[in-house]
């Protein structure tokens, strides 16, 4: 299934030609659950461009020729998982978020997924509305990611942010990168709070 959504829109940052939509994946292997969340997706206000694969490995195979601003998957597939697909993006495409759905939800799988860099996390049987905002919300911090990539490398080309990288894989520090990256798309002052010693320093040269 290959769709585009409602003509709605906001300009998309960072996609991978100019004036492109951005690229939602859905991988599912149950073809009435695919075509559901597609359904769901496709109402929508952001304009995108829908693709659905019935694998984790067939989107595997996608994101190696696509650039894709959003992966929706089910955890559990045969053969690779979703949180095998989770960490195949993650590997390649760093500003690509992923959003995953099961019906087999547990804290364990919730945090393990969350350590590994998912934007959320949904159970079936999934409210749609839900569905749909997290979707939105994800592709809306997508564009926003983009576009302070591109702000730092126009700023500073040719240097890197090694010596600002918070090196840690919890569930928490994975918030706290992404309020810092998003804080850092816009022009505007930001408070950063905290207890002597918790890196408050780090946390602004990041912004």
């Amino acid at each position: 299934m290959n769709a585009a959504a409602t003509d709605d829109a906001i300009a998309p940052h960072g996609s991978a030609a100019a004036g492109a939509p951005p690229v939602v994946l859905v991988a599912e292997d149950d073809r009435h659950m695919r075509d559901l969340i597609g359904l769901v997706l496709q109402g929508s206000t952001l304009r995108f461009e829908l693709v659905a694969v019935e694998s984790a490995v067939a989107a595997m195979d996608f994101l190696e020729d696509r650039e894709v601003a959003l992966v929706v998957t089910d955890l559990c597939m045969p053969g690779a998982d979703g949180l095998d697909l989770l960490r195949f993006v993650k590997a390649r495409q760093r500003l690509c978020q992923v959003l995953l759905v099961t019906g087999f939800a547990t804290v364990e799988s919730a945090v393990a997924a969350l350590k590994d860099g998912a934007f959320d996390y949904v159970q079936k049987p999934f409210d749609t509305d839900r569905l749909r905002t997290l979707a939105e919300a994800a592709l809306q911090y997508h564009f926003a990611l983009a576009e302070s990539a591109r702000l730092r490398r126009s700023a500073a080309p040719g240097t890197t942010d090694a010596a600002n990288e918070l090196i840690g894989r919890s569930a928490a520090l994975a918030r706290v990168q992404r309020m810092i990256d998003a804080a850092a798309a816009y022009d505007a002052s930001v408070l950063v709070t905290g207890e002597s010693g918790c890196g408050k320093e780090l946390v602004v040269r990041r912004i």
